[in-house]
Protein backbone atom coordinates (compact mmCIF):
# COMPACT_ATOMS: atom_id res chain seq x y z
CA UNK A 1 0.00 0.00 0.00
CA UNK A 2 0.77 3.56 -0.50
CA UNK A 3 2.23 5.12 2.65
CA UNK A 4 2.51 8.73 2.96
CA UNK A 5 5.88 10.70 4.19
CA UNK A 6 5.10 14.00 4.59
CA UNK A 7 1.99 14.28 6.28
CA UNK A 8 -1.03 16.22 4.92
CA UNK A 9 -1.18 19.39 6.69
CA UNK A 10 3.13 19.77 6.77
CA UNK A 11 2.07 19.51 2.84
CA UNK A 12 -0.45 22.48 3.22
CA UNK A 13 1.61 24.36 5.91
CA UNK A 14 4.90 24.72 3.41
CA UNK A 15 2.32 25.46 0.04
CA UNK A 16 0.18 28.39 2.13
CA UNK A 17 3.53 29.86 3.36
CA UNK A 18 5.31 30.08 0.68
CA UNK A 19 2.91 31.49 -1.13
CA UNK A 20 2.50 33.84 2.08
CA UNK A 21 6.76 34.53 1.18
CA UNK A 22 6.14 34.92 -2.77
CA UNK A 23 3.67 37.48 -2.11
CA UNK A 24 5.04 39.69 -0.02
CA UNK A 25 8.48 39.58 -1.97
CA UNK A 26 6.42 40.66 -4.68
CA UNK A 27 5.62 43.82 -3.71
CA UNK A 28 8.77 44.48 -1.88
CA UNK A 29 10.84 46.77 -3.99
CA UNK A 30 14.00 45.70 -2.57
CA UNK A 31 13.23 42.20 -4.36
CA UNK A 32 12.52 43.85 -7.41
CA UNK A 33 16.20 43.05 -9.48
CA UNK A 34 16.93 43.61 -12.90
CA UNK A 35 16.81 40.50 -15.30
CA UNK A 36 18.94 40.56 -18.30
CA UNK A 37 17.01 38.42 -20.68
CA UNK A 38 19.56 36.22 -22.50
CA UNK A 39 21.01 34.67 -19.16
CA UNK A 40 17.28 33.31 -18.89
CA UNK A 41 16.99 32.52 -22.12
CA UNK A 42 20.67 30.31 -21.32
CA UNK A 43 19.40 28.69 -18.26
CA UNK A 44 16.45 27.41 -19.74
CA UNK A 45 18.10 25.89 -22.37
CA UNK A 46 20.46 24.31 -19.99
CA UNK A 47 17.75 22.73 -18.23
CA UNK A 48 15.48 21.88 -20.77
CA UNK A 49 18.59 19.87 -22.30
CA UNK A 50 19.60 18.41 -18.74
CA UNK A 51 16.09 17.02 -18.26
CA UNK A 52 15.36 16.28 -21.21
CA UNK A 53 18.52 14.26 -21.53
CA UNK A 54 17.60 12.26 -18.55
CA UNK A 55 14.16 11.35 -19.68
CA UNK A 56 15.69 10.26 -22.43
CA UNK A 57 17.91 7.82 -21.26
CA UNK A 58 15.13 6.74 -18.93
CA UNK A 59 12.72 5.97 -22.19
CA UNK A 60 15.34 4.22 -23.56
CA UNK A 61 16.20 1.96 -20.57
CA UNK A 62 12.45 1.09 -19.85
Amino acid sequence: PFTRKLPEFKFWWSGTRATGVALAMTFLSMFDLPVYWPILLAYFILLLVLTMKDRVKHMIKH
